[in-house]
């Protein structure tokens, strides 16, 4: 993770590169037709009131905060009168407002439907990912240090009630069941068996979609009853994040759900909160364009920088979705992982593609799944590819290297980063997914562990708790912790952005950088040297 040491005014230019121009005009029509009258989501800067905003807009406009959606990334839901004036004349005057940072209308939001033809089959998904192969190495549950792997399910699923899922329901043990009080001061009062974020309680139902969906994550393994999911053992956090309608507003709240339980488990070292790893989305916006999304598609970056990927699946319409556009596939971040679903070949023979767009392929054609009232059955579609992917990120996060969980309490994001990059890098490369996913393959369990393992299970690792100690016009001092296995550590320096990097040798754990110009941001890292090892950058 480099580190800055000078930060200097200056003005940022974005350029985007708008994949979706040539959206189809029946794609617009059915965008607008998802807006909620009345309703906007408003994201502010750090610590502005969104109250000011309500006093500063015409009053005929009746513009309310109605609620907010996430805390931590300061987001709102206003409610105004949609009889008195268009949502795009409310939007222009509240995007001028002082501490306004984003402004959008709120969409409903679809679950992504199965195809009306089933068949009923066996699991051959694990025969396609290699599942047997990686869970010679893990089955999933626990980290090489202890801590209960979560992965964060964003709709309402039987996960209490199928003797398949059961085991594997992710509770807050945190929490006093139903006392009406909020015990563990997270915000959310009797946040036992998960959240609802339309009823403001634990009650996340038993939708039949989202049941299937669980059991591509983690139906429970080696228990002698029915399937298994990509991890025999890891805890699935259910979030019910729609009603009716399923809207952008509940699916920023159920996010932000799964983002407070990890940063609290950031901030306390695993002492409280929650460790989501993943967060799965088996629902979206078909021919979506991303930029009509910014709060949405932003907010996955907020996901990143606490350590979480998240897998979205794509439509299952058999589009380029480059040009026909989804929602949240679409979306820009490193953090969300597109995902699209083959059959049995490899090949996708029913869903969106889009080699700008999809991130991977997994088994969705035919798979076989829990399904509701505790029983199993066939089904297809890009809503299964999605969370077995999401749970092989999971089954990732629970190789046996104490080494690498010390990298991720040091580097949240930056870990997450080298888990998905594993992800993509191990995939099963085809010509056929070479022409339709950025990757081009399909995702392998097996192989993206050997690669995470090979990259992360070292007794040599980067140096902890990296500071810069004092910051003067020409010089600058670094300390950071040692580490046992190092004789020596390299120090590397540079303007920021500029590929030009120098390199500086020391057996001490502080060093001090002379000759700096000032008012110039700089950027470093430091790496171990073991023998005739080298640590991953920090």
């Amino acid at each position: 993770m480099k580190r800055y040491l000078l930060l200097s005014l200056g003005l940022l230019f974005f350029v985007f590169n708008d994949s979706n121009a040539q959206q189809l005009v029946t794609n617009e029509a059915a965008e607008q037709a998802s807006i909620i009258q009345g309703q906007i989501i408003v994201r502010m800067h750090d610590d502005r009131n969104p109250h000011d905003v309500e006093n500063k807009v015409p009053t005929k406009y009746d513009l309310k905060v109605s609620r907010v959606l996430s805390k931590h990334s300061d987001i709102w839901l206003f409610e105004f009168d949609e009889n008195s004036a268009p949502i795009e004349e409310v939007l222009s005057i509240v995007r001028r407002q002082e501490g306004v940072w984003l402004a959008q209308p709120n969409h409903k939001v679809e679950l992504r439907a199965a195809p009306n033809d089933p068949q009923f089959g066996n699991q051959w998904q694990h025969d396609n990912i290699d599942s047997e192969l990686a869970w010679d190495i893990t089955t999933g549950g626990t980290t090489a240090n202890g801590d209960d792997i979560v992965v964060a399910l964003i709709e309402s699923a039987d996960v209490m009630g199928h003797p398949d899922l059961q085991t594997n329901h992710w509770v807050n043990t945190a929490e006093t069941p139903n006392n009406g009080i909020d015990d563990d001061g997270n915000g959310y009062v009797d946040d036992y068996n998960g959240w609802n974020v339309s009823s403001n309680d634990d009650n996340i139902g038993t939708g039949g979609h989202g049941t299937s969906v669980a059991g591509m994550i983690g139906a429970q393994g080696d228990n002698n009853l029915g399937v298994v999911g990509a991890n025999w053992n890891v805890k699935i956090m259910d979030i019910a994040g729609y009603a009716q309608p399923f809207t952008e507003a509940n699916i920023v709240e159920a996010y932000t759900y799964a983002l407070d339980a990890r940063v609290l488990w950031n901030q306390t070292n695993g002492a409280q909160g929650a460790f989501v790893v993943a967060t799965n989305a088996s629902w979206g916006v078909d021919g979506g364009n991303a930029n009509n999304y910014p709060i949405w598609c932003g907010f996955y970056d907020d996901l990143g920088q606490a350590g979480i990927l998240n897998a979205g699946a794509t439509t299952n319409q058999n589009q380029d979705v480059d040009t026909f556009g989804d929602v949240p596939t679409g979306c820009a971040s490193d953090y969300m992982i597109g995902v699209t679903a083959t059959n049995q070949s490899d090949i996708i023979d029913f869903a969106g593609y889009g080699d700008q767009t999809i991130n991977v392929a997994a088994p969705g054609s035919n798979i076989y799944t829990t399904q509701p009232n505790g029983g199993y059955g066939g089904t297809s579609g890009t809503s299964f590819a999605c969370p077995l992917t999401a749970g092989v990120i999971g089954l990732m996060y629970s190789i046996p290297c104490p080494n690498f969980m010390a990298m991720v309490q040091n580097d949240p994001q930056g870990t997450a980063d080298i888990v998905r990059d594993a992800l993509y890098n191990g995939v099963d490369q085809s010509a056929h997914l070479q022409a339709r996913t950025i990757s081009g393959g399909r995702i392998n369990s097996r192989n993206s562990i050997d690669l995470l393992m090979n990259q992360t299970c070292s007794s040599c690792i980067a140096p902890d708790n990296i500071s810069t100690t004092t910051v003067n016009d020409n010089d600058a001092t670094i300390t950071f912790d040692g580490v046992t296995d190092a004789d020596d550590y390299d120090i590397f320096i540079q303007v920021q952005g500029s590929n030009n990097w120098s390199t500086f040798n020391t057996t001490n754990t502080s060093y001090q950088f002379t000759g700096l110009t000032s008012c110039t941001v700089y950027e470093y890292y430091v790496e171990s040297n073991c023998g005739n090892e080298t640590s991953i950058s920090s």
